[in-house]
């Protein structure tokens, strides 16, 4: 197999090692912790086969997670007899797991789903991220998403983005067909958000496509026998000659349905932000999918950066009102150069974290935690962070 082959997550496994040189966290792991409020920091990065130095497709997650399962495990594959139900787990990805288990131990409700006649052997942590056919799944939590979506205890939606994407790699060999998985299930038992005003980004990458894929939950009393999905989601292809970057934003605006090969989305993205007065038809304006359900584009300082030294010609400014996100790189990357993407602290910029007072003697880009004046860059860290 040539090196073009190989897909999204052989870089995840690179980053691993590197991240132990560099002090950088790149654990596969949800990006926030519940209890204790950590800002969401995942950081995730997708750059299409036309784009990078040998004709790789690359998906990548760095994240923010101080209890998290981060050893690597490899689930085999498997055969199944007719009438076998898959038990989908329930479980919060911040759950306490069973550190001296192995497998780890999981508890909580389940839900169950009729199996397979075959499953793909896959990796995982916290999150699975690749499975035998090279499908890779990365993660970050989409933050300021409307608060009237998030479920309460009288829904009937049930999954977690754990479970799901379980599924999608023991059953999909395309990145097209895992995020069909995916949806199906949501959409007949419902995407419960890990909690209030968040929503989900997976990017799903192949040999040979990657995919922005960002689904929102649809409110506290939603019930499987509605006849209405129990979530709302659209999907967009990367450019093959693209770089995109999420770090916890929404980046999908527009969206083209009739562009089959490029974009996919449920039945209810738009008619959901009409019911809610998010968007008027009638108005004349288009629809956009990260205003309709976040209230904004994508204007982190993470975002500018990455974009910035991806494409460096397009002379971004930080704070704007939205970026262009894909860009086309100035030039073919690396996996070198998206890690060091990964592991930049400003640098060389008005933010630089290796400089000033905060930084100390030895500038040091890792800040006192919870500074009001913090610029947090993609490769922040905290003192609850797990350093791989």
């Amino acid at each position: 197999m040539t090196t073009k082959h190989y897909t999204s997550y052989i870089i995840f496994t690179i980053l691993i090692l590197f991240s132990a040189l560099y002090k950088t966290d790149y654990s596969s792991a949800q990006c926030a912790d519940e209890n204790r409020q950590i800002p969401e920091m995942c950081t995730s990065i997708m750059v299409g086969k036309n784009a990078t130095v040998d004709g790789s497709v690359i998906c990548t997650q760095s994240a923010d997670c101080g209890n998290c399962e981060v050893r690597l495990r490899y689930v085999p594959s498997a055969s199944h007899k007719p009438g076998e139900k898959r038990v989908l787990e329930l479980w919060n990805v911040y759950d306490k797991l069973g550190i001296d288990e192995n497998p780890p131990v999981r508890s909580g409700p389940t839900l169950e789903i009729p199996e397979v006649e075959h499953t793909y052997a896959y990796v995982e942590c916290t999150f699975p991220f690749m499975n035998e056919k090279q499908v890779a799944i990365a993660e970050a939590t989409l933050s300021g998403v409307r608060k009237e979506l998030a479920p309460s205890k009288n829904s009937d939606a049930k999954l977690r983005i754990t479970g799901i994407s379980r599924v999608a790699l023991e059953r999909a060999s395309t990145a097209r067909e895992a995020i069909r998985i995916m949806t199906s299930l949501m959409e007949e038992h419902g995407f419960n958000a890990w909690r209030s005003g968040v929503g989900e980004f997976f990017s799903v990458a192949d040999k040979n496509e990657v995919w922005c894929f960002e689904f929102v939950p649809v409110g506290p009393d939603w019930k499987k026998d509605s006849g209405e999905p129990g979530v709302a989601w659209c999907a967009m292809q990367i450019p093959d000659d693209g770089f995109a970057v999420v770090a916890n934003e929404s980046i999908i605006g527009e969206i083209d349905l009739k562009d089959k090969d490029n974009f996919m989305a449920s039945s209810n993205y738009k008619s959901l932000a009409v019911k809610h007065g998010w968007w008027n038809p009638k108005s004349g304006k288009p629809f956009r999918w990260d205003m309709a359900y976040t209230g904004k584009k994508a204007h982190s300082l993470r975002t500018w950066r990455a974009l910035s030294m991806a494409a460096p010609s397009k002379d971004l400014q930080p704070y704007a009102d939205g970026y262009p996100n894909p860009v086309k790189p100035d030039k073919k990357l690396s996996i070198l150069d998206i890690r060091k993407i990964h592991g930049d602290n400003f640098e060389g910029t008005q933010f630089d974290k290796t400089k000033g007072l905060a930084a100390g003697p030895f500038g040091s880009p890792s800040w006192p935690k919870k500074r009001p004046d913090e610029k947090r860059a993609i490769n922040t860290m905290t003192s609850d962070d797990i350093v791989i």
